[in-house]
């Protein structure tokens, strides 16, 4: 299937049966396609791009529904880092309530409004990035050395590790 007529079936929800797209619904769909910056995508064929290809693809078709909640498990993976941050700083600009697992911890910090901290499946912190990433509190949920500072560019929290044998032992002790 092509990208643009994958996309496009996010627009199912929104017609009848049998009814054809509209001029607006086309070009609503055009909008989604150049806010994610996938126009040189949309002759392709979906199982032809890369991984983080596919990604974007699959976020356009799900904003393509206008859902009022957005559930995605890590939307992030297979992206490089400029695209990582275009999709979050778009999903911040929507009227939508996002659900979303992350691993990176400052992407999260940045872009989340509330965190909710797991280790092993137990929660360990839940609130603001501020309130929830402490240097103790991340230190303890990944058995490893931590730092915390703040990003200049966005004044967002930032965490910064390290890995060295002390927290090889720590990882070991915590197993």
């Amino acid at each position: 299937m092509k990208v643009i007529e994958l996309i496009r079936l996010g627009l199912i929800p929104h017609l009848n049966s049998w009814q054809k797209i509209t001029c607006s619904q086309h070009q609503f769909v055009d909008n989604i396609i150049e806010k994610l910056d996938i126009e040189s995508l949309k002759n392709r064929y979906f199982d032809n791009l890369s991984g983080g290809e596919q990604q974007r693809v699959l976020i356009a078709k799900a904003l393509v529904q206008q859902p009022k909640l957005l559930i995605l498990d890590e939307p992030t993976n297979h992206l490089d880092v400029h695209y990582q941050h275009q999709i979050l700083s778009l999903l911040n600009q929507l009227d939508v309530t996002v659900l979303m697992t992350v691993h990176d911890l400052n992407l999260a910090s940045q872009y989340c409004e509330l965190l909710l901290l797991l280790k092993k499946g137990e929660l360990v912190g839940f609130g603001a990035p501020d309130q929830v990433l402490t240097q103790s509190r991340v230190q303890n949920t990944f058995a490893l050395p931590v730092r915390m500072g703040t990003n200049p560019m966005t004044d967002a929290k930032h965490v910064f590790y390290s890995w060295n044998d002390n927290a090889q032992q720590e990882a070991n002790k915590q197993c």
